[in-house]
């Protein structure tokens, strides 16, 4: 009986610790971009992030861009924090995910679904505990079958919510 109520209140006392812990916040982020492709056209357009911490050096993102001309992304991978301190945050990620564009001239005609890949990175400048201001570049490439795939280079600015 001792035996039972000892290891009943270690348990309590070692879970109870446990759930006295933080949860990590996900961060959101949003903001504008222009990006320019192989095509000669710069588009404008925005982005919506979602970055999900796994340690203090890695995330897990989900990003999503629209652009004008009907051209929208949504891609998903990893995001590595180079180091923290009070006020700037730079960090890299290698995202891949579907990618859709339409078939015609000047944004007209049916969706065209493609593979796409994107490595980039960026500072997040501190402005308080919650707000951040982000400044990114990107690489994008949309994988055609056959020859001829897109690349497009993307610059964002946004806020960011933790």
């Amino acid at each position: 009986m001792k035996h039972t109520i000892f290891c009943a209140l270690l348990i309590v006392a070692l879970t109870s610790t446990a759930f006295a812990q933080r949860w990590p916040r996900p961060e959101v982020a949003f903001g504008a971009a222009l990006a320019r492709g192989n095509d000669s056209i710069t588009r404008k357009g925005g982005t919506l992030a979602f970055s999900f911490k796994l340690t203090d050096r890695f995330d897990i993102q989900q990003e999503t861009g629209i652009y004008s001309q009907r051209h929208f992304s949504s891609l998903f991978g990893a995001k590595f924090n180079v180091h923290r301190n009070a006020r700037t945050q730079p960090w890299v990620h290698f995202l891949v995910g579907p990618a859709a564009r339409p078939e015609g001239p000047n944004g007209s005609g049916p969706f065209r679904f493609l593979w796409a890949m994107e490595p980039g990175g960026g500072v997040d400048f501190s402005l308080n505990s919650v707000f951040r201001v982000r400044f990114g570049a990107d690489y994008l490439r949309s994988f055609r079958e056959g020859p001829g795939d897109i690349n497009q280079f993307r610059l964002q600015t946004g806020i960011v919510i933790r």
